[in-house]
């Protein structure tokens, strides 16, 4: 009988099932959807904070750069660009990596992720038009 009980474990953990059956807490559940309808999110977006504003950054930070209207005084348009796709690359690697895609890989450019997040914090306050 212990042997079917671990058979099933294996299957559901594979499925991702098994994890979220264990955790399962009815309260929980109910509290976060309340918050989600009353300011939009809930407490679980702060468990990673990092994910979720690479999540939210990403897409708008592509569009913003086809836009491309205007740029920072104190850069040429194209120095501009290429801190734009710095920013971008670093972005899509913060938010895929939440998912475990990168984990110890070497098709990374981490340096390049470390200056584009670099970036993404001085030039915060540039991306508009």
């Amino acid at each position: 009988m212990n042997m079917r009980i671990s058979y099933l474990a294996d299957i559901l953990s594979c499925l991702n099932l098994y994890r979220w059956i264990r955790d399962f807490r009815p309260r929980r559940v109910w509290r976060h959807f309340w918050q989600r309808r009353i300011r939009g999110w809930d407490d679980s977006d702060t468990w990673n904070l990092g994910d979720v504003v690479a999540k939210f950054t990403y897409p708008r930070l592509k569009r913003f750069k086809e836009l491309k209207i205007t740029y920072p005084m104190d850069l040429t348009p194209e120095r501009w660009d290429e801190i734009l796709d710095d920013m971008i690359y670093a972005m899509k690697i913060c938010s895929l990596e939440g998912d475990g895609r990168f984990f110890g890989s070497n098709d990374v450019d981490w340096n390049r992720v470390k200056e584009g997040c670099e970036y993404f914090g001085k030039y915060l306050r540039s991306l508009w038009w």
